[in-house]
C-alpha cells in the first residue's frame, strides 16, 4: 500500500476524531452563542472570552471562576465572561420559567457586580457583562466539544482570533487562570 496514501488516511481519522471530542488547544474556532437576553456572541470577534459550562448542579463553578478573575479585567470591553448552563432533559414545558429564572440570576450577578465597578470609578453598566447562555438540546455544548449527559464543569479561554488558549475540565486554580488572561491581553 501507498505510505502517502496511509499517512492521509490517519491525518482525516485524526482531524475527525479531533472535531468529534473536545477543542484542541492553540486551535482557532469560531463559534457563535446567543445568551439569555438574545445577544449575539461570538469568539474570536477581538475580545478575550472566558468560558464556563456548568450544570445546574455544580452552577457555582461559575462563580468560583469569576472570583478568580483578576479584578483587572472586571467591566473591561475587551475580555467577556460567559457562563454555557447545561439544562439538558430539562421538561420542554418549563424552558420559559427557567430562562426567567436565569435572567433573574443575571440581575443578582449584576448587582453583585455594581458596588465594584463604582469602587474602580466605572460608570459602565455590569449588565452590558453578564452573559450566560441556557442550552436546553446541547447543540452549544456540541459546539465545544461538550456531551450533554457531562456533568463536571469546563472553563474555557479564548483569545481575540477565536483562539482556544487554555481549557480545564474543574474550576482553574486562580494563578493558572491570571497567567491565561495576562497572556491573551498581550496578544
Amino acid at each position: 500500500m501507498n505510505a502517502r496514501l496511509v499517512q492521509c488516511f490517519f491525518a482525516v481519522v485524526a482531524l475527525s476524531l479531533a472535531r468529534a471530542g473536545q477543542l484542541q488547544v492553540d486551535s482557532q474556532y469560531r463559534l457563535r452563542l446567543t445568551d439569555v437576553n438574545q445577544r449575539e456572541l461570538s469568539t474570536g470577534d477581538g475580545r478575550v472570552d472566558l468560558i464556563v459550562i456548568v450544570t445546574r448542579a455544580n452552577q457555582h463553578d461559575a462563580r468560583a471562576v469569576g472570583d478568580h478573575v483578576p479584578r483587572q479585567y472586571y467591566g473591561d470591553p475587551r475580555f467577556r465572561l460567559i457562563t454555557v448552563v447545561n439544562f439538558n432533559g430539562f421538561p420542554s414545558a418549563l424552558q420559559r420559567i427557567a430562562r426567567g429564572w436565569v435572567r433573574h440570576r443575571v440581575e443578582l450577578e449584576a448587582e453583585r457586580l455594581e458596588p465594584i465597578y463604582r469602587a474602580k470609578g466605572m460608570t459602565r453598566d455590569p449588565h452590558q457583562d453578564v452573559f450566560v447562555v441556557a442550552d436546553f438540546d446541547g447543540k452549544t455544548l456540541g459546539e465545544f466539544g461538550v456531551a450533554p449527559d457531562e456533568q463536571k464543569s469546563s472553563t474555557l479561554v479564548f483569545g481575540r482570533d477565536g483562539r482556544l488558549l487554555a481549557r480545564w475540565n474543574k474550576v482553574p486554580p486562580a494563578e493558572d487562570l491570571a497567567a491565561v488572561l495576562k497572556r491573551a491581553a498581550t496578544q
